[in-house]
């Protein structure tokens, strides 16, 4: 039993899943980057009689889009991803047939007309839309948008990676150019040329740690060290 942390999990056979959609302009690529959620740890609290479980989430997909894909043909690329991510083996620790899939889309500027493809598709995802903004608390505004400030959007990228709780697998493409832009990525200023990749994964991981509070306490085993700048 960790001294670190207690979880209380309730049964739940849901397989999560965390996406996150950076549009890119017309110098710049759209991203689309994807979290797995899993829970770790086999040790049981016979004093309070629960399971203790310790989340993680996994970068399972990092993609960057040919430059200049129009928006129209990105809700076509999303549906077969999706249903990708239905045939992934299921998890130990989720072992039933339920996918919850949150796809958290970039909605600023041209995002609107995005989303409203993506609404008249019916992707079998939940839908959260994001307008990054350069204020200091995050808000839902009218029309179910939330308005996300870029430090916030990246703190919880740091959260993630300073518990420990953020994993990459070494044989990801591009795994060491993913990491160091990861790794460097400023939470002030603005977006640079090739950040997408990494405003993508932090899309994901404000709604992982928004939905899973206990990401944000150190995992047991690992602790990464976060050294980004200005963050």
């Amino acid at each position: 039993m960790s001294a670190l942390r207690k979880t209380r999990v309730l049964p739940d056979l849901t397989q999560r899943y965390f996406l996150g959609l950076d549009l890119g302009k017309r110098v710049d690529r759209s991203a689309l980057a994807i979290l797995e959620l899993e829970w770790q740890g086999d040790s049981f609290d016979y004093a309070e009689y629960v399971p203790i479980r310790n989340p993680i989430v996994r970068l399972v997909r990092a993609d960057r889009f040919p430059l200049g894909l129009p928006y129209s043909r990105i809700p076509a690329i999303l549906a077969d991803v999706l249903v990708k991510l239905e045939r992934r083996p299921v998890l130990k620790c989720n072992a039933g047939n339920v996918f919850r899939k949150d796809l958290v889309v970039d909605a600023a500027n041209a995002g609107g007309f995005l989303l409203e493809i993506l609404q008249q598709h019916k992707l079998p995802a939940v839908l959260i839309p994001v307008s990054i903004t350069g204020g200091e608390r995050e808000n839902r505004l009218d029309g179910g948008i939330w308005s996300v400030p870029r430090p916030v959007l990246f703190s919880n990228l740091r959260i993630l990676f300073e518990t420990g709780n953020l994993r990459i697998a070494q044989d990801l493409p591009g795994y060491k150019a993913l990491l160091e832009e990861l790794l460097t990525a400023k939470a002030s200023g603005p977006q640079r040329e090739h950040d997408d990749v990494a405003i993508a994964v932090a899309l994901a991981a404000w709604r992982a740690v928004r939905e899973i509070p206990a990401l944000r306490q150190p995992h047991p085993q690992q602790v990464i060290r976060f050294r980004g700048e200005n963050l």
